[in-house]
């Protein structure tokens, strides 16, 4: 892989990388089976470090991050990063390897769910309500008086994560984590929670049955809009999400 930078601050110009061996859409065909390079110039999820993560993955290394927040981010850059050039089966590593990561780094249940969300993978999803321990936000370490500490208890006095609430209640999610879940999966998850409360197995079994519920209800909809237009292709309920109907959930 060969890196152009502009300048030491900035990281995100431009990244070039031989590709011939990597899972990529792009015409792999192309050029007699030579190899070839791609130049990355989207400043969001084409900086030299999701690249040097996405080669990571496919050689199948454990993520060497500081934090669960880290992991996090930059694996939420490599999901879209994947999604944009149809690199399946790095997406299919990544899920596979979330399981691993939750006994060998310890990665949070609640980080999982979110990953898996992004990964549009029900199962790793499920599997994260299943083992959604600790069960509740912790406080951000910068609280220091009393007075901020309950105002990140109240939910009318913050727009963040309300500490010691329950992380699978979305109710109690930070607007930014809103804005990150598909909406599928959030109305799922809020179906999950009523359905739960504070019982995590009845949450995730809750998780399940709605999905599937979604699922053959956008099948439905789909074969009748298809009869009735039959050159038409109908648009699913959520587009923004794929459903599956689960049945190995």
């Amino acid at each position: 892989m060969s890196s152009k930078r502009g300048s030491p601050s900035s990281d995100t110009e431009s990244s070039s990388k031989r590709a011939r061996n990597y899972p990529f859409r792009k015409d792999s065909h192309m050029n007699g089976g030579k190899d070839y390079e791609l130049t990355f110039f989207d400043e969001t999820i084409e900086r030299s470090s999701t690249v040097s993560l996405f080669l990571q993955t496919c050689q199948g290394q454990t993520p060497k991050l500081s934090t669960q927040n880290e992991v996090l981010s930059e694996y939420s850059d490599l999901i879209d990063f994947c999604k944009k050039y149809d690199a399946a089966p790095v997406l299919r590593m990544i899920s596979a390897s979330l399981y691993r990561w939750f006994h060998e780094i310890d990665l949070g249940s609640c980080h999982i769910f979110i990953l898996g969300c992004l990964l549009d993978t029900p199962k790793v999803v499920a599997f994260a309500l299943r083992n959604s321990k600790p069960l509740t936000w912790s406080a951000n370490k910068m609280l220091i008086t009393e007075e901020e500490k309950a105002k990140a208890r109240n939910p009318i006095t913050t727009l963040e994560n309300i500490v010691d609430a329950r992380w699978t209640d979305p109710s109690s999610w930070s607007i930014e984590l809103i804005e990150m879940i598909p909406e599928a999966y959030l109305f799922a998850m809020l179906r999950a929670n009523k359905h739960g409360g504070t019982d995590a197995e009845k949450v995730a079994d809750g998780f399940v049955q709605i999905m599937k519920e979604m699922g053959e209800y956008t099948a439905k909809s789909n074969n009748v809009l298809t009869d009735l237009v039959p050159h038409i292709r109908a648009k699913p309920m959520f587009a923004s999400c794929r459903y599956r109907l689960l049945l190995d959930v």
